[in-house]
């Protein structure tokens, strides 16, 4: 399934009830306001999603399954050590 959240949290709700039944998780949910808008019905629902996101608000959340560095990583990356 491919849906288009248009990046807005009142169109990610709606999507994410209609497919809910029908997947075991969720896949390359983008963007943090629509992970928070969505969360609260995938804790309620035992719903996993691998978000495309990196902070690292959600790092300990049981929901989420990380799919790469968060932000500090990419910044301490970045840092020359001479």
């Amino acid at each position: 399934m491919n849906y288009d959240s248009e990046y807005t949290p009142a169109v990610a709700i709606p999507l994410y009830q209609g497919a809910k039944d029908d997947v075991v998780m969720f896949q390359s949910i983008l963007g943090t306001a629509i992970i928070q808008a969505l969360l609260p019905s995938m804790r309620d629902d035992g719903m996993l999603v691998v978000p495309g996101i990196s902070t690292q608000d959600f790092v300990s959340d049981p929901n989420i399954v990380p799919f790469g560095p968060i932000y500090p990583t990419y910044s301490a990356a970045g840092v020359d050590y001479a």
